[in-house]
């Protein structure tokens, strides 16, 4: 890290990887990449940069899960949400230091 009582998104992706890398391990789940040069086509077949990826298998299907680090101290807002929901097809996740809007937490 870069400073001992810092924490920067570097250092932030660097560890939600190595958590997903040693804990998924047992269930076969696996990083596919992460940070800058980690990239993905979504759904509307554009390229996008995922913070870290992971690949599973459910049987012969491929299962990818995109995480989105995001360590802030403000809230994460909507338009985050939206983005990471746009990429991805199977599933996403979102690693935030701080805490996430209310209002995107209820579910319809």
């Amino acid at each position: 890290m870069s400073d001992k009582n810092e924490l920067n998104w570097e250092d932030y992706e660097a560890i939600t990887q190595y958590i997903y890398g040693a804990l998924g391990a047992p269930y076969n789940i696996k990083v596919k990449g992460y940070g800058r040069n980690c990239k993905v086509i979504g759904r509307s077949k554009v390229e996008h940069q995922i913070d870290v990826l992971t690949e599973q298998f459910d049987g012969e299907r491929q299962l990818l899960t995109a995480i989105e680090c995001k360590c802030w101290d403000k809230k994460v807002n909507k338009d985050v949400v939206m983005k990471l929901s746009e990429i991805m097809s199977d599933a996403d996740m979102l690693a935030a230091s701080s805490f996430v809007k209310q209002d995107l937490l209820k579910t319809q």
